[in-house]
């Protein structure tokens, strides 16, 4: 446990370094590991939004480190079919799939696992992967949230995903 507890303490200074505001949570009866909470600058109807960083406790080598970023919206019971079609549509056209749903408690986030070696953390590559996914969070968790809590269509929702993806497009050609 200790090994695991330093390896989250060495992140934690790298996304320092790197910027970004993170706390170190203790165990909870809630949540009994240790988790290292940093702030996005991504942003869900003008609230913060907090992405939880955990190791995956009792897996064996190779270690996973779970980045797990819980939306602070439910989906209504009656947009769950379309949400979950539309999240497999954003998952599908991005490189870095991670958007998620708990149907039973309503929950939409978004979760990356990244295995490793304990001694190998590559500390640059999680802080980049950390930067596309809330790169990828800005960009469309707005439309999530207005398909969930049934501001949009799902046709709605649709439209804006394509325009969305051609305006990405349109900044990498």
């Amino acid at each position: 446990m200790e090994n695991k507890n330093n390896t989250l303490i060495l992140l934690q200074q790298s996304l320092n370094v790197a910027g970004l505001a993170t706390h170190l949570a203790e165990p909870t009866e809630a949540v009994p590991v240790y988790q290292l909470r940093v702030l996005l600058e991504s942003k869900v109807a003008g609230e913060e939004v907090v992405c939880e960083i955990m190791l995956l406790p009792e897996l064996p080598e190779p270690a996973v480190l779970q980045l797990f970023v819980p939306f602070p919206f439910f989906v209504e019971f009656e947009r769950i079919g379309e949400l979950a079609r539309f999240l497999h549509m954003v998952n599908n056209a991005m490189p870095l799939h991670g958007f998620g749903m708990m149907e039973s408690s309503r929950e939409v986030y978004f979760r990356q696992l990244l295995p490793f070696r304990q001694d190998a953390l590559d500390h640059q590559l999680v802080i980049e992967s950390f930067f596309v996914f809330d790169a990828s969070i800005g960009l469309f968790v707005e439309t999530i949230r207005q398909l969930a809590v049934s501001e949009i269509t799902f046709d709605q929702a649709t439209e804006e995903l394509q325009r969305l993806l051609h305006q990405l497009n349109a900044r990498t050609d």
